[in-house]
């Protein structure tokens, strides 16, 4: 029987953006991967978010968690999960579990004492993973959103 593959986690860094890229699709967030490396840049100079992927041992992202501390007025800081994605061909193999594992200790590192983590109720799969790894279903709530529109600048003045 051949051994499943394994993943090494660390940072993620501008020569994954092709790989985000595609895993971020898979997460239902088709991003092209000129976006990715815009958006990457910001967040690798951000010293309250780290993005880690998992690399196959034949050098593919099997997977990526972007982490973060989010600060209220009313709270003292937390971490939050912006996306945790494992590619389909290396789902049920613990990299879900391993890249959890990771943002877990980023986020005690900077004494956070909480992460938290929203997840779509149509990511059926997503419940049963959280809660076998210790997370509470917490509360329920409604995202509310509104698309912003920026002035092109064109002034007369």
């Amino acid at each position: 029987m051949k051994d499943p593959p394994t993943a090494t986690v660390r940072l993620a860094s501008l020569k994954d953006i092709l790989g985000l890229s595609h895993l971020s699709t898979q997460l239902g967030y088709a991003c092209p991967a000129e976006k990715i490396q815009q958006f990457l840049k910001n967040l690798i100079q951000d010293p309250d978010h780290a993005v880690f992927v998992a690399e196959s041992d034949q050098g593919s992202l099997a997977g990526y968690v972007h982490v973060f501390i989010t600060k209220r007025l009313f709270l003292e800081p937390f971490a939050e999960l912006g996306g945790l994605v494992v590619d389909k061909i290396f789902q049920g193999k613990g990299i879900g579990k391993t890249l959890l594992a990771a943002a877990e200790v980023w986020a005690e590192d900077r004494d956070c004492r909480e992460i938290r983590v929203r997840s779509n109720v149509l990511r059926e799969r997503a419940r049963p993973f959280y809660l076998g790894a210790g997370y509470q279903d917490h509360k329920k709530q409604t995202v509310y959103l509104k698309t912003i529109s920026f002035n092109s600048g064109d002034s007369d003045e």
